[in-house]
């Protein structure tokens, strides 16, 4: 949908629950008003015909004619009916269970509900309908010989209910015409202000198609006129910046490939002289400090030029689709890393659910590896390292977190570039060639994970790398 549409179809949207809320609150408080005058109506009308009946009944007390009362009752009602009562109400005596007066052609009142919430002193009120008619109605009692007698007025409201679907099908007509009108003046707005942004729209288009160079004209001094300006100054960066990213790429590829040719040669050398050294008889202990040297540089660069070569490996690699059970992947680098661990008295700490999750085994195994060995090498003995995999808002989390030396704020931002590290003596000493973690992220980025740091000088570090679940798995099923 174009932008200005979707200015239009929003403005029409506010609009609309504005005017609707307001629409609504007028005609809804409209209608309560005029249901409570009803209301006052009704009791005025019930109180009238209980005061009236309940005078008479007292006179025809005074005068000794108690028992004669309940037979009496029906001249009473009807004495007051056509003074007291409305056209549109009605009223019943009832005396004990039994409707001793009614004004309408059904003699019989059966609204009990109302009868049995009725209480002494007190007028109590039903809104009910029947026979698609609305009507309140109102009762008040009093007793005669310890038998509850009843006044009820049943009163015709349904006026105001055709009032209130008067008012609701007028301000549907009068909503949907100025509907039609704001959005015409809506349109026509939008498109003169969106004109300079299509300009924009378009010269986009032929920038990312490669033509760096192109320019918009916009002459306004408006925000828009602002946004052309810094647009341009943007595309002139943009084109400055592709140049440099485009000979930095190729220099690193060159830098990476001349490298890793480069040391082959000197790596097979030193390995290999080393060895024959060792079986020389020489001067045993600066023999052996010489061998030692020169074949642990060996392997090192031997090393180095492995990551090197996984690493470009990585880059080219395309994602395969397979997917990897999440606990299995945890306990395969717990055990790969369990020696390394304990020779330094680390306790590791792991805890796994069980989930599948996008990428080949072998790869993950590598990231939780390489998370792990560093956790290990930024640790002290006798330290604890935790590594957990659980399933977090749809999401399979690994955590691997330590109480080691951690790092700055540079430090973490910096840290999967290659050859970086964050503590060079440590990690040459613990053999560590700086290439681990842009393996870890390469990985990471070609399944889709993502990858947090929290560090701390002098409190630790916690990895946490979230995976979306394959389809299939527990997270999805749950779902």
């Amino acid at each position: 949908m174009k932008f200005r549409y979707k200015i239009v179809v929003g403005n029409l949207i506010l609009i609309s629950i504005g005017l609707g809320l307001i629409g609504y609150l007028m005609i809804r408080k409209n209608f309560n008003l005029a249901r409570e005058s009803i209301f006052q109506t009704a009791v005025t009308e019930n109180n009238l015909v209980k005061s009236s009946i309940e005078y008479e009944v007292m006179q025809k007390i005074f005068a000794g004619g108690e028992n004669s009362v309940l037979i009496s009752l029906p001249s009473f009602g009807s004495k007051f009916a056509n003074s007291i009562m409305m056209e549109d109400s009605d009223f019943y005596i009832i005396y004990g269970k039994s409707t001793v007066f009614s004004t309408d052609d059904n003699m019989s009142y059966n609204n009990e509900a109302l009868l049995e919430n009725a209480t002494k002193g007190d007028v109590k009120y039903m809104w009910t309908e029947d026979g698609g008619k609305h009507y309140i109605e109102v009762v008040s009692f009093d007793g005669i010989k310890e038998m509850p007698l009843y006044f009820v007025t049943r009163k015709d409201v349904s006026s105001i209910y055709e009032m209130l679907d008067t008012q609701i099908k007028y301000f549907r007509i009068a909503m949907a015409a100025l509907t039609i009108i704001l959005s015409i003046l809506s349109y026509s707005l939008s498109y003169l202000l969106i004109r300079p942004l299509e300009k924009l729209r378009k010269l986009t288009t032929h920038i990312s198609e490669g033509n760096y160079h192109e320019r918009v004209v916009i002459k306004s001094h408006d925000e828009i006129g602002n946004l052309a300006q810094n647009f341009n100054m943007m595309s002139g960066a943009v084109e400055k910046r592709v140049e440099e990213l485009d000979e930095m790429v190729h220099k690193r590829e060159q830098f990476i490939m001349d490298f890793t040719h480069e040391i082959k040669t000197p790596m097979t050398s030193i390995i290999g002289y080393a060895d024959t050294m060792r079986s020389v008889e020489l001067d045993r202990e600066n023999r052996l400090i010489a061998l030692n040297y020169i074949f642990s540089e060996g392997k090192r660069l031997e090393n180095m030029s492995h990551k090197l070569l996984d690493l470009l490996y990585l880059r080219q690699k395309e994602v395969s689709g397979e997917v990897a059970d999440a606990e299995a992947v945890g306990r395969e680098a717990v055990e790969s890393l369990r020696p390394s661990m304990d020779k330094k008295s680390i306790n590791l700490v792991s805890d796994f659910d069980k989930e599948i999750i996008p990428g080949e085994k072998e790869l993950l195994v590598t990231v939780f590896i390489n998370l792990l060995d560093n956790a290990r090498k930024a640790s002290e003995e006798n330290s604890t390292i935790i590594f957990s995999g659980k399933i977090i808002d749809g999401k399979y989390v690994f955590k691997v977190a330590d109480n080691g030396i951690g790092m700055t704020v540079e430090q973490t931002k910096r840290m999967c570039d290659e050859f970086y590290m964050a503590d060079k003596s440590r990690s040459r000493k613990e053999g560590g060639a700086g290439i681990g973690m842009s393996i870890v992220a390469t990985i990471l980025k070609l399944y889709g994970a993502d990858l947090e740091v929290d560090s701390e000088i002098g409190k630790g570090t916690t990895m946490t790398v979230s995976f979306n679940p394959a389809e299939g798995g527990v997270a999805d099923n749950e779902g």
